[in-house]
């Protein structure tokens, strides 16, 4: 079963092809006719998506709402970071700013 699959509202879900079209977030989202001000969930390291199943009809059910998985993690593209974390935590910064 797919945890989304318990979900009242709709969802649609997406690859956003980043850094040149050589990487791609999976993204999900959910009400984006609503004209108040939408909220982006950002999960944490070693984990994804599937983190906010369990907020995401509360949340969307007054705003937009994306929900994305970071580089190297779940459903997005795995690339290979940097060892250096200064440089390392600028590839994560790019990729949300693209």
């Amino acid at each position: 079963m797919n945890i989304f699959e318990a979900l009242k509202s709709h969802f649609d879900d997406h690859y956003v092809s980043i850094l040149n079209n050589i990487h791609k977030i999976w993204t999900i989202y959910s009400n984006l006719t609503s004209e108040n001000i939408p909220i982006v969930l950002i999960h944490g390291f070693d984990i994804g998506i599937g983190l906010w199943s369990l907020n995401l009809d509360q949340l969307c059910s007054s705003r937009p709402v994306y929900v994305i998985d970071l580089l190297g993690l779940a459903r997005s593209s795995r690339p290979i970071f940097s060892l250096d974390p200064i440089e390392a935590e600028k590839q994560f910064i790019d990729m949300l700013e693209e």
